[in-house]
């Protein structure tokens, strides 16, 4: 009889462990790369890759990622499409300061290794910025696309 009453009892608390439903994981938030050209006296350095960015060969200097709060599509016009995103409010100084120390020069932005766009930067950026998508901008299924992965969280 003991040997019943345990075999029923690993049993029910076999099948309560088994109904317990798994935690649900939160997706990593979804981030942008930003990637600074390499001056020529730059381009051996450790870490420098080269990249085809809208058919030019372009050597980038390792860059920094930020997570991206939301973005949406945006009319940059003639036409053209392209995706306003948002930093996360926590990196947007440090998003700045970044951006910053490097106006005038040219700097890439890739999403999950792909290079999007290759813009100069004119002025730091506060936390938030357009991607073109070069000269021809962005079709708009793929700012559609881009703008919904970088808002998933």
């Amino acid at each position: 009889m003991p040997r019943l009453l345990i075999a029923a009892l690993c049993l029910l608390l076999g099948t309560v462990a088994c109904s317990t439903p798994a935690k649900k994981q939160r997706p990593a938030p979804p981030m942008l790369e930003f990637r600074i050209e390499a001056d020529p006296g730059e381009v051996e350095a450790a870490g420098v890759s080269l990249l085809q960015i809208h058919g030019e060969n372009v050597h980038l200097l390792p860059g920094k990622r930020f997570l991206i709060e939301h973005a949406t599509v945006e009319d940059i016009g003639s036409g053209r499409n392209g995706v306003h995103f948002y930093v996360y409010p926590e990196q947007r100084d440090d998003f700045r300061r970044w951006t910053g120390q490097y106006v005038g020069r040219r700097m890439a932005v890739l999403h999950k290794g792909r290079p999007l766009s290759l813009a100069k930067l004119m002025v730091a950026l506060p936390g938030e910025g357009v991607i073109a998508g070069g000269r021809a901008g962005l079709s708009k299924t793929e700012a559609e696309r881009l703008a919904a992965d970088l808002s998933r969280y």
